[in-house]
């Protein structure tokens, strides 16, 4: 369901920016704030912008498979705590979102603009979100069982 949320924002939110403002056109919203219409042909911070839609489609298409999967087997089988599904499920809405991009416009709509980062997008936020959330999620878990193994470790001995 968060899944669905994120990306029908992220299509709704571009689909206004599309309909709203001209290729490169821009809005300001507050001093450090901007609405501008950038078609991203490239990768995260327009890097690869001259590789083609094909290789990049299907490079985040199997990355969105692997997510994916990676994320079922791992929730059905009761291995995540709540940081990193949440994570996983940010990291695949967002890369679902860019997909719908690349696959019906050719390039990735980005919009956001900070004026001092480069323009991005929902579905950007929720990838980078989703990584912090994730590896947040994994720290906690790695401590988590070191505790218990220096309990465990200090029981047998007692």
């Amino acid at each position: 369901m968060a899944c669905a949320v994120i990306v029908l924002a992220d299509q709704w939110s571009k689909a206004l920016v599309v309909g709203r403002l001209s290729l490169a056109g821009s809005l300001d919203i507050a001093p450090f704030l901007a609405f501008t219409y950038v078609e991203n042909r490239g990768i995260s911070f327009g890097m690869m912008q001259g590789v083609g839609n094909g290789p990049l489609l299907a490079v985040n298409l199997v990355f969105t498979a692997i997510i994916y999967f990676y994320w079922r087997r791992r929730d059905l089988a009761g291995a995540l705590n709540n940081w990193e599904s949440r994570g996983l499920v940010l990291i695949l809405s967002g890369a679902i979102g860019n997909n719908i991009d690349r696959i019906l416009r050719g390039c990735v709509i980005d919009f956001v603009d900070l004026k001092v980062w480069p323009v991005f997008n929902i579905a950007d936020s929720a990838i980078s979100i989703g990584v912090a959330f994730y590896l947040l999620g994994s720290l906690l878990s790695r401590r988590r069982a070191a505790k218990k193994g220096l309990k465990g470790l200090i029981v047998q001995k007692g």
